[in-house]
């Protein structure tokens, strides 16, 4: 499935557990956010800093994993 989200503006979606995300900028001009809860608990969040911390780096690549609030 494609999401074309246009520029200065967001959306949400569900994905599944397997479920890939691809983000791609055609135009090179964008920062991209993502907010990221665990839909059978939304107490649990994506953790960026728990995530950057982790992974010992502030880029993430291919592979890496994503930690949550709860680690």
């Amino acid at each position: 499935m494609k999401h074309e989200i246009a520029a200065r503006s967001g959306t949400a979606f569900r994905l599944n557990k397997g479920d890939r995300l691809k983000v791609i900028d055609p135009r090179g001009e964008q920062v991209s956010d993502l907010l990221a809860f665990n839909a059978a608990d939304t107490d649990e969040v994506i953790s960026s800093g728990r995530t950057l911390d982790y992974a010992s780096r502030l880029f993430l690549t291919t592979g890496d994993p994503l930690y949550s609030n709860r680690s």
